[in-house]
């Protein structure tokens, strides 16, 4: 169990079948690969270079990743939190789980296959590429990449295309 930053510091793992468990206020890991990585009661979450089948978080409000792999990332907020999910292009995720939570972001030009809406989340703005499903069992405000929104009702699907405009100098 890792409880400070400290410990964080110090730990090196390449075993895709070892499992960490995470409680602090605020973390950040680099260069780990494991099997599962749980954090929980930690605000602000920074992971760098991280492989993993699983990361489990709960109550996280300000999460990012560099260079993240995982099959799977499971998300549990407090419907008093807000939350967000921040990725760059060398990240990948293949499902992301969300399971509650107050407003939701998820926003960067990394790759996020499926978005999974378990339990209901006040509103969910997604700026990133992605195809969302609400199987929440309630209609679902969702903010699309170009700043438009829709009303997605529970067991509708959309996909979401983030459009990278080039910057002339």
């Amino acid at each position: 169990m890792i409880t400070s930053q400290e410990q964080a510091d110090e730990l090196r793992v390449s075993d895709d079948s070892k499992s960490i468990l995470v409680a602090c206020g605020s973390v950040y890991l680099s260069g780990i690969t494991v099997g599962t990585i749980t954090i929980r009661n930690t605000t602000k979450i920074q992971l760098s270079n991280v492989t993993a089948k699983a990361l489990d978080i709960s109550q996280g409000t300000a999460i990012s990743f560099t260079g993240v792999k995982a099959d799977q990332l499971l998300i549990a907020g407090e419907k008093t939190e807000e939350s967000s999910l921040q990725i760059d292009s060398e990240t990948n995720i293949s499902k992301l789980e969300l399971n509650g939570g107050q407003a939701v972001t998820l926003e960067g030009s990394g790759t996020i296959g499926d978005v999974e809406v378990k339990e209901p989340v006040s509103s969910l703005a997604v700026y990133a590429t992605c195809k969302v499903t609400n199987q929440s069992g309630k209609a679902l405000e969702l903010e699309k990449p170009d700043g438009s929104s829709e009303t997605l009702p529970s067991g509708a699907a959309s996909s979401l295309k983030l459009e990278l405009t080039p910057l002339h100098l």
